[in-house]
């Protein structure tokens, strides 16, 4: 039986490059598992920057509002003392109901 030579060469740089392909695909995959979990986390931040952006924006237009009226510090200064006068009168109606 004649002796035949069996390369066995190609069959390294096989194995070498399933091996990097499989490397370099669990990389891209890791990387994409992060890109998908910052989205998410930039989406919520987002959406809280929006309810507050809204908050920010109701409070202006109170403010503006109130301000339209041109209230001088004195009539402020009444409004706020009758505003704490009713509070601590209905805290107090609560405290003798219970």
């Amino acid at each position: 039986m004649p002796d035949v030579y069996i390369s066995r060469a190609g069959m390294e740089t096989k194995a070498a490059d399933e091996k990097f392909t499989l490397t370099e695909l669990s990389s891209v995959r890791a990387e994409l598992v992060e890109l998908e979990q910052s989205v998410l986390i930039k989406d919520e931040r987002i959406r809280q920057l929006e309810a507050k952006q809204a908050s920010m924006q109701e409070t202006v237009t109170a403010v503006a509002e109130a301000l339209a009226l041109r209230p001088g510090v004195a009539e402020l200064k009444d409004a706020l003392s009758r505003q704490r006068q009713r509070s601590k009168s209905e805290a107090s109606v609560r405290l003798h109901r219970h």
